[in-house]
């Protein structure tokens, strides 16, 4: 399972940010942030596996295309803005990674727009109003 080379990466990662700690600060900045790419691409591939089960779904709902797309760009901008926020607490800039955060949701928020009013819609017909 994919699980367990994130988590190996993640711990040798750390133990050795931890070695070169007493001596080159800056490599074990270097070490983590290498850690988390590859963990990050490791996502990646799990982001495929997630990709096709709900192509599968999609053939056999019969959602629309532009639905599916949206909920990808979804997924893609939460993983890539807990990456960002994560390597700049890592570097103590907590200030900057709020920010990404906060960013991350109202992009979010403004994917997701487009299936909310196509939902208000649906009720809308249904209800007669």
């Amino acid at each position: 399972m994919e699980i367990y080379k994130a988590a190996l990466i993640g711990i040798a990662g750390v133990l050795f940010g931890l070695l070169f700690k007493g001596y080159r600060e800056e490599y074990t900045l270097y070490l983590s942030l290498t850690a988390g790419l590859l963990i990050l691409f490791l996502a990646g591939t799990q982001l495929k596996e997630v990709a096709e089960a709900v192509r599968l779904l999609q053939e056999n709902l019969q959602i629309e295309d532009s639905y599916i797309r949206i909920l990808m760009k979804m997924l893609l901008v939460t993983y890539v803005g807990q990456f960002a926020a994560a390597v700049c607490r890592d570097c103590n800039n907590s200030v900057v990674a709020g920010q990404i955060e906060l960013f991350a949701r109202l992009t979010l928020a403004a994917l997701g727009m487009p299936v909310f009013v196509a939902l208000l819609q649906l009720v809308t017909d249904i209800l007669g109003v």
